[in-house]
């Protein structure tokens, strides 16, 4: 008898070892896009928390240029992050239209509030 694998048993363990493979790839890459939003999110709920408590302080709502400029200089070392393209985020004013781009917040300075996409329902 000759010692050794046959053909159909290294095909048979290459395709088990592909079908894994493809499995565990499909869930890396979900729990990656669930990582950056949950990532996004987390820097969203602090932003929020930092604009209330310059409300709170000031005793009035800062403006989109002094939420850039005052409140994610002084609660995020200069910089807040977007995950998705890992370029720093600009906070903005404008419409619902403009939260095309995933990483996109939106403030309303008349309620304090920002608005996000994806979305990231802060609540108080």
């Amino acid at each position: 008898m000759r010692k050794g694998f046959t053909l159909i048993e290294l095909l048979t363990v290459l395709v088990i070892v592909g079908v894994l493979a493809t499995i565990a790839t499909t869930y890396t890459i979900g729990y990656n896009k669930r990582i950056v939003k949950e990532t996004f999110c987390n820097n969203v709920w602090m932003l929020q928390m930092a604009i209330d408590n310059f409300e709170r302080d000031y005793k009035y709502k800062p403006s989109a240029n002094e939420v850039n400029n005052i409140v994610v200089s002084n609660n995020f070392q200069n910089k807040l992050q977007n995950p998705y393209t890992e370029s720093t985020i600009a906070v903005t004013t404008g419409t619902l239209t403009d939260l095309q781009t995933l990483g996109t917040i939106l403030y309303d300075q008349t309620t304090g509030k920002i608005t996000t996409n994806p979305d990231c329902t802060v609540s108080q």
